[in-house]
């Protein structure tokens, strides 16, 4: 498996604006130049801009969050932490940090207040390997890969010390529309929500257009002193803010190129991708975006749609966030996109993020006659619903079984690439529980499970069970319906 896994993750042939290149040496110097790019500023200067009606925490929440770091609050980290996870350069684990925890702890508390009073640490302490995941098999284009950051243990315990204490404001600061990490808020509101409003525009028979952005390489175009900005009108002290600029601002970069670390630059612009800060800078900034959207739809210059929340009340909704997936709501005219695509023009201007309009799409909601020209003044390509809103249909019909097709793919996928023969009987039983089971739980959550589908997945799942992967027939030696009460009682004490 690891030699597999490493063969699929090897990069042997690249395709650089349309040639393709296999010297290794080659490779190596187009990654390490398209990276470079992609950190790098090329803006001089970029508008200034002020969130309208910025919430801004409390003169004691600022105190509270510049107090000194504490024992407590590492040790609480170190709790919080998976020893085993892979290391950043300086090679060492978590679990490295737990175990010697008595010899390190007076050197790292040390670091650790010297940058609470200091506002600095060691530059080497935020060196990062970038690891290149493909995003799909036969991976070729360099935007086919993620950059995975494997950030030191020093500076990840800093990072999750101010991350902590950060979550404790975020729910006063982010608007209602951004549904992503903060405690109260879950995947499933967004999408339930999002179903809800266009199943009212289809029952409401009136024209509407959902446009779904795709925002290019997100984390990584983010504009510091946008960044910095908006958390001195949130209200962050300047420690706090001095705190989170030498964070961002002294990274630099060496890509893991077939196993080996190539180049060593430094970064002009971004949040990485493995930084516990960046998910929740990252969602503070788009709440630039999130305050532009709801000004227009307060001046009547976007209008969304409703859902019904009871008999009596109806909430309207332009637009749902979470982190870089976004939906915007709104009428089929012309003067509402274009002023959908000036605000997006001008986020783009004074935060860097850009949105890809080659993947967004405009879909119409009912019957819409000008669809072409909506799209068009868009920029953006038209689709048809059903589509996909944070892996769940969205716009499909509940009883429709199309929807149940891709888990049943999904799961016939993840039998075939399972070495059944190489198994035991109880190693087969613990996949069926801890993978195959886990497969339609999402889809549930949403959409009622039909009961030709539920046939089809235990029959998959019984012969997987007794058969593997093996072309004969195989013996059940246990009536089904024994093993699901046994699986039952299982949870029901697990639960207890």
């Amino acid at each position: 498996m690891a030699t597999a896994h490493k063969r699929y993750n090897a990069i042997d042939k690249l395709l650089v604006r349309g040639e393709e290149i296999k010297d290794p040496e080659q490779i190596k110097i187009s990654m390490i130049e398209f990276y470079k790019n992609l950190y790098t500023e090329l803006e001089s200067w970029r508008p200034a801009f002020a969130i309208a009606n910025c919430p801004r925490i409390s003169q004691e929440d600022q105190e509270w969050l510049q107090r000194p770091f504490t024992e407590a609050e590492v040790l609480g980290i170190f709790k919080q932490c998976d020893g085993d996870k892979a290391p950043g350069p300086d090679g060492f684990t978590m679990r490295f940090y737990k175990e010697c925890w008595p010899t390190l702890k007076e050197d790292l508390m040390q670091t650790i207040q010297n940058f609470h009073q200091n506002e600095f640490f060691e530059k080497s302490f935020n060196a990062t390997f970038v690891a290149l995941i493909p995003k799909k098999h036969g991976a070729e284009e360099l935007k086919d890969f993620r950059p995975i950051s494997l950030i030191g243990g020093v500076y990840k315990i800093i990072a999750k010390l101010i991350t902590e204490r950060l979550k404790t404001v975020m729910g006063t600061l982010v608007d209602e529309h951004q549904m992503a990490l903060l405690k109260g808020r879950q995947i499933m509101d967004a999408t339930l929500l999002a179903n809800e409003l266009v199943d009212s525009r289809v029952k409401q028979n009136k024209p509407g257009v959902l446009c779904k952005l795709d925002i290019e390489k997100a984390y990584d175009h983010v504009n510091w002193a946008f960044l910095l900005k908006v958390l001195k009108d949130m209200g962050f002290g300047d420690k706090w803010v001095n705190w989170i600029k030498f964070c961002i601002s002294t990274v630099k970069f060496s890509l893991i190129i077939n196993g080996n670390p190539e180049g060593f630059f430094q970064s002009q612009r971004g949040l990485r991708q493995g930084d516990p800060m960046s998910p929740f800078l990252f969602i503070l900034v788009m709440e630039g975006l999130n305050s532009m959207i709801r000004k227009a739809r307060e001046n009547g210059r976007i209008r969304g749609f409703c859902a019904n929340i009871n008999m009596n009340n109806a909430m309207e909704v332009s637009h749902l966030l979470y982190a870089d997936d976004s939906l915007v709501f709104c009428d089929a005219e012309v003067t509402q996109i274009r002023h959908l695509r000036a605000i997006l023009t001008i986020f783009e201007g004074i935060s860097g993020l850009h949105v890809n309009w080659h993947k967004s799409c405009l879909y119409p909601v009912n019957q819409v006659p000008n669809m072409q020209t909506l799209a068009e003044n868009l920029g953006c390509q038209v689709a048809s619903l059903p589509t996909k809103y944070l892996g769940m249909p969205l716009g499909a019909k509940n009883k429709e079984l199309e929807v149940w097709c891709e888990v049943l793919e999904r799961s016939e996928r993840k039998l075939a690439t399972w070495k059944s023969q190489y198994l035991s009987l109880g190693g087969r039983l613990t996949l069926i529980k801890s993978v195959m089971d886990s497969q339609p739980t999402y889809m549930m959550s949403l959409f009622p499970l039909p009961g030709n589908i539920e046939k089809k997945i235990n029959k998959a799942r019984r012969a997987f069970l007794w058969q593997g992967n093996k072309e004969k027939k195989g013996y059940n030696l246990v009536k089904w319906d024994k093993i699901l009460i046994s699986a039952s009682l299982c949870i029901l004490r697990a639960s207890d």
